[in-house]
């Protein structure tokens, strides 16, 4: 039996079977983990390994689950913010904004398509759905 460790959540998987190039969601946190080349030890990545790198995953995971502190819900709100291109809704005609609601749900379906997380482009198709609608109600 090997183990590895989650680079994410940092939780202990094991599995008789890794073989390097083995893509598979931890069970813990379900991001989408690959097995590295490895000698003895099996080693797993994820897109996410650039996050940890620069500090931002620091001490976020505890036991499985997820803590965010002031700093970092900042900073996860400003991406959020440049992701969707949220400062540019209020310039935006309500045509841009149908657009960019189409755009996020192919996006989405794409990734359901291909058994990726999606997430993030619910959220976005959340809060633009939101959006539009208290435009039309002219509330924003």
């Amino acid at each position: 039996m090997k183990s590895i460790e989650c680079p994410i959540c940092k939780q202990k998987i094991l599995s008789e079977s890794f073989q390097p190039g083995d893509n598979f969601a931890c069970p813990h946190c379900r991001h989408e983990l690959t097995v590295d080349e490895f000698q003895e030890d099996p080693i797993a990545r994820s897109s996410l390994d650039f996050v940890d790198k620069i500090g931002w995953t620091s001490g976020i995971w505890k036991g499985g689950l997820l803590h965010l502190s002031k700093e970092h819900l900042q900073f996860l709100g400003e991406f959020m913010v440049s992701v969707m291109e949220m400062d540019q809704w209020p310039e935006d005609s309500m045509a841009k904004l149908e657009k960019r609601l189409a755009k996020a749900e192919k996006v989405r379906a794409y990734l359901k398509a291909h058994g990726m997380k999606e997430e993030i482009y619910s959220l976005n198709k959340t809060l633009l759905s939101v959006f539009i609608s208290l435009r039309e109600q002219k509330k924003i």
